[in-house]
Formats: C-alpha cells, sequence, structure tokens
C-alpha cells in the first residue's frame, strides 16, 4: 500500500495487492471525496450560508461493507457445511467480518 500527499492537497492511494479503492476506503470508514481538499464552496448551502453535514458514511459505502464481510461468512460456511476444518486464523477473519457487519448496521441505524 502506498499513500501520499500531493502538492495540490489530494491523498493519492494506490494498493499493490490490487484492491479497488473504494474498497480499501470502506475498511477504514473512509469514502472517495475524503482523499481531495474540501472545496469551500460546495460546503455551504446558498440559502444558509451554513455548512452542509457530510454523513459519515454513505449507505452506499456501507451496503458493500456489508457485501463483502457477507461473501467471507458464505465462503467460510461453504467449507464448514463441507466437513473443512476451521482454523484460528478463519475462525479471526470470521469475527473480523462479524464486527464489522455489526458496525455498519449500527452506524446505518437500522
Amino acid at each position: 500500500m502506498a499513500i501520499r500527499e500531493a502538492d495540490d492537497g489530494r491523498v493519492l492511494l494506490h494498493c499493490f495487492a490490487g484492491c479497488e479503492t473504494a474498497s480499501v476506503l470502506g475498511a477504514v470508514g473512509m469514502d472517495m471525496t475524503d482523499l481531495f481538499p474540501p472545496d469551500r464552496k460546495r460546503q455551504e448551502y446558498p440559502v444558509t450560508g451554513k455548512p452542509a453535514m457530510k454523513p459519515a458514511f454513505f449507505a452506499s459505502d456501507l451496503m458493500r461493507i456489508i457485501h463483502f464481510e457477507a461473501l467471507v461468512v458464505q465462503i467460510v460456511a461453504f467449507d464448514l457445511a463441507n466437513g473443512k476444518p476451521v482454523t484460528e486464523e478463519t475462525r479471526e477473519r470470521m469475527l473480523t467480518a462479524y464486527e464489522r457487519i455489526d458496525e455498519a448496521v449500527r452506524y446505518a441505524n437500522v
């Protein structure tokens, strides 16, 4: 993983494993807009002049996280159903998937 800030304030991110930028950002609770410097014109409502509230997460980001972690759970469930033993590493990854799904649901206020 390579991360650096460009001269214009943009954050440049490259995953050498080939992960999509949106996936990497979603894993740490960020989205693409977090990679760019704030645009003051976009931060204010034209009528009130008050700063716009940016949601902590967009629903689509939360759904991507839940979908990815559900795939992890699905793979392990398939392996278990076919008699494959669960390693400690797999068990830890399942717990991580559970925690991420649970946290995403909490952020969604569901």
